[in-house]
């Protein structure tokens, strides 16, 4: 079956795999694959279901991320190594707050780099042995590790943040078009952003950990461009002419719905009420100003006469008083 034909986590562990044969990795051959992130839930949920398709195709998966998410992967059936960096709980004071908001992130970042090290390191540690490496770019170290050991590495994350096009803008920065040469600037632009407030600190983690050579600020791996995996549908963001081959959009990646989760008698009674309701929700971004975006949800709603399920949760909305076309979800 031609992996086109496939559904979309299963077609990007194919397309995984193809390529670690490419690395002379062995047909057939078990694989230790380490897969590591940082972030919140939307940062650790996709790289779960990718793992459980891994391990499915025979391969043994450790996924490393904060110490915090250890039973949501346990509740999966994967290996798991902690990472001590405590993300949602600097997401939830007021630092993180006002960082996510626009407010004092460079801060933050200073708060981060002790925090980013010492996550390095033990990134380093639990890495050893594998046989390849996927990493969300905010797990910072692991293009680097799976340079040193000379195992392949895979950059993956939801958005085609580290593929310059001249067809959109980089989409962290909001992806609209601006003309060919100022959307392939964007993406420059972004770069300098994510890496040259951490160069000294991961040169400084090349050179004393791993005994490195510096590093420049683009992500390659042993000086080629590092293979991407793009977790959304090219339904939705058609691929640009201009990437090379080693950029992969693969579709989705979704986990099964956990074993016997039923829906709060609430929740039942509302979905049974009336027409499906859209769900709004914003993960992990600013909790500041909630009241005033809470306001602007439920106006909207009301304007379009839609019933709706609002997700309070740690990252946006606020739990308020609301009318009957319109469900509370507590995070």
């Amino acid at each position: 079956m031609p992996l086109g034909a496939l559904p979309p986590t299963v077609r990007s562990i194919g397309l995984l795999l193809v390529k670690l044969r490419s690395f002379n990795t062995g047909e057939g051959k078990t694989m230790n694959i380490t897969i590591l992130t940082l972030g919140s839930r939307g940062d650790v949920q996709p790289y779960i279901a990718l793992g459980v398709g891994l391990r499915r195709a025979g391969h043994a998966v450790r996924l490393v991320t904060d110490s915090g998410f250890a039973a949501f992967v346990a509740d999966y059936g994967l290996d798991f190594a902690p990472l001590e960096v405590g993300v949602i709980q600097l997401i939830q004071s007021p630092q993180g707050k006002a960082a996510l908001a626009g407010k004092g992130l460079f801060s933050l970042m200073k708060q981060m780099q002790p925090v980013l090290r010492r996550m390095m390191d033990d990134a380093w540690v639990v890495s050893q042995g594998s046989d390849a490496i996927v990493f969300h770019p905010k797990a910072m170290a692991g293009v680097h590790i799976a340079e040193k050991l000379n195992i392949p590495g895979f950059l993956a994350m939801a958005l085609p943040a580290y593929s310059p096009t001249a067809a959109f803008a980089n989409p962290a920065l909001g992806g609209a078009d601006y003309g060919l040469l100022l959307n392939k600037l964007s993406y420059r632009l972004f770069m300098a952003g994510a890496t040259l407030p951490y160069r000294r600190m991961v040169n400084a983690f090349r050179r004393r950990t791993l005994g490195l050579a510096p590093a420049k600020g683009d992500v390659t791996l042993r000086g080629r461009p590092v293979p991407k995996l793009y977790a959304y549908s090219e339904h939705v963001v058609p691929r640009p002419r201009d990437w090379g081959d080693e950029v992969h959009v693969t579709g989705y990646w979704f986990l099964p719905a956990p074993h016997g989760w039923q829906p709060s008698r609430e929740l039942q009674a509302f979905l049974r009420a009336g027409p499906p309701p859209v769900y709004v929700g914003f993960g992990s971004m600013s909790a500041q100003d909630i009241e005033a975006k809470t306001a602007v949800v439920l106006q909207a709603v009301q304007v379009v006469g839609q019933r709706a399920i609002l997700a309070t949760g740690w990252g946006g909305l606020a739990a308020v008083a609301v009318p009957e076309n319109v469900f509370v979800l507590g995070g």
